[in-house]
């Protein structure tokens, strides 16, 4: 049980680090919180786990624990508590639907690359998940693949960071 206090008061901590300020507090809380709620419902969860598909139990959990982060995060990256209470509340108000353009894609080429980019993404993660190496799947020993991915590689970092320096620790 001590163990469970001990990592709750660290992300508390942790909280505490990247500035005394409301929000990041409770980014601490919610994410000690998060940590002692796998530990304690942990039986629960595998018990109802088992009696349902599995694929069901993985996309459920990834899309589950992708909305808590990007919850917590709002509290990371809004400047006060009073700013990321104003966004949370106001993120579904005016809400228009269209059906060719949604209003959250600036620029059609940034939606593209990102679109191809996260298909990359998935596709790895489902190599990995199956226990194969990537590595065979693509032929890094001919020269021209590995270094045409290289530069492909370098010309995103440098078209998506479009100059901004974007570390956030940098701040801190």
């Amino acid at each position: 049980m001590a163990a469970v206090y001990s990592v709750f008061i660290t992300f508390l901590i942790i909280g505490i680090w990247h500035g005394p300020r409301w929000n990041f507090i409770i980014l601490g809380l919610l994410q000690g919180i998060a940590i002692n709620y796998e530990f304690f419902t942990k039986k629960q969860r595998l018990s109802i786990a088992r009696k349902l598909p599995e694929k069901l139990v993985v996309v459920t959990s990834r899309i589950l624990t992708y909305l808590f982060f990007s919850f917590s995060l709002v509290f990371f990256f809004a400047p006060t508590f009073s700013d990321a209470s104003y966004f949370l509340k106001n993120m579904f108000s005016n809400l228009q639907f269209r059906s060719s353009y949604l209003g959250i894609i600036p620029d059609f080429r940034d939606f593209t690359v990102t679109i191809i980019a996260f298909l990359v993404l998935l596709w790895i993660e489902a190599v990995q998940e199956k226990g194969e190496n990537l590595r065979e799947k693509i032929p890094v020993n001919k020269r021209w693949i590995r270094w045409s991915v290289y530069y492909v590689m370098i010309i995103l970092i440098l078209y998506l960071s479009k100059g901004e320096n974007t570390f956030i620790y940098e701040q801190f």
